[in-house]
């Protein structure tokens, strides 16, 4: 009877375990597969039938569409490059060179609702084709809720926020050099 009771034990706490782990990996966008680049993260294999059950999980719990893998990747931020969480009412800079691509976009989601962010030019993201870019091709681009010139996106409202870095028609969605994948600084500034 003892050993029943043991194995019983045993084998509860190895599913709870289990359980809790694969929860923790799914809610965190852990994959087997995830590439991280500062405040980056991306799964190169999501759009693809042979992605690893966790890629696909996550994707799936969180009700997001994955762009079909070959060409394009999806690169996302959920904190800043200190680890702080985005908030609707902070000023960000994303600064930096893109990974070589045909175009790219940067879109502010709502955290809760995966809406994007509404505000009143309608505006919740830029691509590269309507950004301006310095002489060496870097860029920066603001995020605020107060208006700045150049390269801004509008914040408006309170709560977390989720950034998305698409490219389209790269080589770093076909694995050529996808370690070395140079991408954006993303730092806070100033909160209302």
């Amino acid at each position: 009877m003892l050993f029943l009771l043991q194995l019983f034990g045993v084998s509860f706490l190895a599913l709870a375990l289990g359980l809790w782990s694969a929860f923790h990996a799914v809610e965190r966008g852990i994959g087997f597969e995830a590439i991280k680049r500062g405040s980056w993260v991306a799964w190169a294999h999501a759009g693809l039938p042979d992605a690893d059950p966790y890629t696909q999980a996550t994707f799936a719990r969180s009700g997001e569409l994955p762009l079909v893998g070959g060409q394009s990747i999806t690169f996302s931020a959920a904190d800043d490059d200190s680890g702080d969480l985005l908030q609707r009412n902070c000023t960000y800079r994303i600064f930096g060179k893109a990974p070589p691509a045909q175009w790219w976009t940067l879109v502010a989601y709502d955290a809760e609702t995966r809406l994007t962010i509404d505000n009143p030019s309608k505006r919740p993201g830029v691509s590269s084709s309507e950004i301006i870019y310095r002489p060496d091709g870097a860029f920066e681009i603001t995020l605020s809720p107060q208006p700045y010139p150049g390269n801004w996106i509008p914040l408006t409202g309170q709560g977390a926020m989720r950034l998305f870095l698409r490219f389209y028609d790269t080589p770093v969605a076909l694995g050529v050099d996808l370690e070395g994948a140079e991408l954006p600084r993303l730092v806070k500034g100033a909160c209302q």
